[in-house]
């Protein structure tokens, strides 16, 4: 039985399977690998596009163009994320294989990088701006004017040897404003370009010294003009703020303390320098800046104090003064100086721009250190601040210095030098009346009697201390009697050649301002 049950069970052995031919699995291998193959060369394509500048659409050499695939399709086709390629001469690119949505990164030297996502592959164009804003500034001769100030906004350069500036981070658009010592100034606007060249005009300064009493009347003014045009004269400087810090015009800041009519007040500011630039005449405001018993009488805080009273200091004259240390003294003078701009008034010269230089010194309270280093930090810090308000504007900056700071080194105890205080101005003139100069400067007992040695000597100094700076000398010359020696049309005539004499090798000549206190000029020194 159990035997039986065994041959039994060897009759039902399981069939054979069915074998599947090895040619089938190739073919769906194949199928499979070459749909895989088939999807993903549909997820890539070519790009290809132009960098072109957006001002000029010229093409943009060797510019760096990144693309970035997207993420999600680059890694299932395999593919690198990024990719990076220069353009070719002519600004073209190229990328054999991308993904759709892709962004591109575009940088290039002098242009502002620039990224964007194109919705199409080929044809693309992507344009670049200009960072910088260069230009060439040129006199009449087509030559380089070196060391000129050129403007835009908050943003001061000076050209180079080649006459060449750049504005880095320049906008689409806006107004330059140039100016350079011995020049007129010129303001330009510009709209999309990176190029900008300018021609400057030369001015050479011949001018003399007027009262704010001398102008204020609109009556005579134009007996005035003629007078000055006449003259040969082509520049005055007319007080707007004096040494007792008196301003002669009505301001609207409220430490100011305006003039009395009688003392010269001009009515209309504006209308008098529109007066004297229709006949050709370039304006000078001058403003005293630390000696000032005006402001000190309205801000007592802001005055030096006496160590040993506590009250207010006074000098030798009995004038008090601000404190040069301090920001606020800064802001109120250079806001007189921003209103003169605003007149139309082509330059401010700050006089009285250093410490007191009479009196008890030793007594003065600053509130703080005072030596060599602080006192030139304060000056030419004034000046630097002053001229970023005012270089924006257009306006020219002068400083009236002691004559003596073109012979001398460090600061005179008063914290000017002019080596330093060269690079915030225009325009340094020194104070060189020969009569000012004691016995035994130059080798004489009485220099008032030497006009021409005194200023051919002192530029020539003075000279050497401003060279491969921005500043230009353009000195205050005397024309009336003092020291017991008179001064007529020799004597102005000998300053002024001497002048001649010394800056006859100077690149650009300057000029030079009269000075009389009551506006009375040796008019035949100036002819001929």
């Amino acid at each position: 039985m159990f035997a039986r049950r065994r041959r039994r069970g060897l009759s039902y052995l399981p069939p054979e399977p069915t074998r599947t031919p090895i040619l089938l699995y190739l073919v769906l291998a194949a199928l499979f690998f070459g749909g895989i193959f088939y999807f993903k060369s549909n997820l890539l394509h070519p790009v290809k596009g132009m960098v072109l500048d957006a001002y000029t659409s010229k093409p943009v050499v060797n510019a760096t163009v990144t693309l970035e695939n997207d993420e999600r399709l680059a890694r299932t086709a395999s593919l690198s994320r990024v990719f990076t390629t220069t353009t070719t001469l002519d600004g073209s690119f190229s990328f054999d294989k991308a993904t759709d949505n892709i962004k591109l990164v575009v940088e290039a030297n002098t242009y502002l990088p620039t990224q964007s996502q194109p919705d199409k592959a080929t044809g693309i164009e992507v344009r670049l701006r200009p960072r910088n804003l260069r230009g060439i500034v040129r006199d009449q001769q087509a030559k380089p004017v070196v060391r000129a100030n050129v403007t835009l906004n908050d943003k001061n350069v000076l050209t180079d040897n080649d006459g060449v500036f750049i504005m880095e981070d320049a906008p689409e658009e806006g107004q330059i404003f140039i100016k350079a010592a011995g020049y007129k100034s010129a303001s330009l606007n510009f709209s999309k370009t990176a190029s900008l060249d300018v021609n400057l005009q030369p001015l050479v300064n011949k001018g003399i010294y007027l009262r704010a009493a001398n102008v204020s009347d609109p009556g005579t003014l134009p007996d005035l003009l003629t007078t000055l045009t006449n003259s040969g004269l082509n520049t005055v400087v007319i007080d707007l703020k004096d040494s007792n810090g008196l301003t002669f015009y009505d301001s609207k800041n409220p430490l100011a303390r305006p003039a009395d009519v009688a003392k010269g007040k001009i009515s209309d500011p504006t209308a008098m320098v529109k007066a004297f630039r229709a006949r050709g005449i370039y304006t000078i405001a001058r403003i005293s800046v630390f000696q000032d018993a005006s402001l000190t009488d309205v801000k007592p805080e802001y005055a030096l104090k006496s160590r040993s009273t506590g009250k207010l200091w006074a000098d030798s004259a009995r004038f008090n003064w601000a404190n040069p240390y301090l920001k606020p003294v800064w802001d109120y003078n250079i806001d007189l100086a921003r209103a003169a701009a605003g007149f139309g008034f082509d330059e401010i010269q700050f006089a009285f721009v250093h410490f007191p230089q009479v009196g008890t010194l030793s007594d003065i309270e600053y509130g703080r250190v005072s030596d060599a280093d602080t006192r030139i930090q304060a000056v030419t810090g004034f000046l630097k601040e002053a001229n970023t308000q005012l270089s924006k504007l257009g306006t020219f900056i002068s400083v009236e210095v002691l004559g003596q700071s073109v012979l001398e080194g460090g600061d005179l105890g008063i914290g000017q030098d002019i080596s330093q205080m060269a690079d915030f101005v225009d325009y340094v003139s020194p104070v060189l009346f020969p009569s000012y100069f004691g016995a035994g400067s130059f080798g004489f007992d009485k220099p008032a009697t030497q006009p021409f040695v005194v200023i051919n000597k002192s530029l020539t100094f003075a000279r050497s201390k401003l060279d491969g700076k921005r500043a230009q000398l353009r000195p205050w010359l005397q024309d009336f009697s003092a020291e017991g020696v008179t001064y007529g049309v020799a004597e102005v005539k000998a300053e002024i050649q001497a002048l001649d004499e010394a800056t006859k090798t100077a690149t650009r000549p300057t000029g030079w301002l009269l000075w009389n206190g009551q506006g009375r000029y040796t008019t035949g020194a100036l002819k001929g």
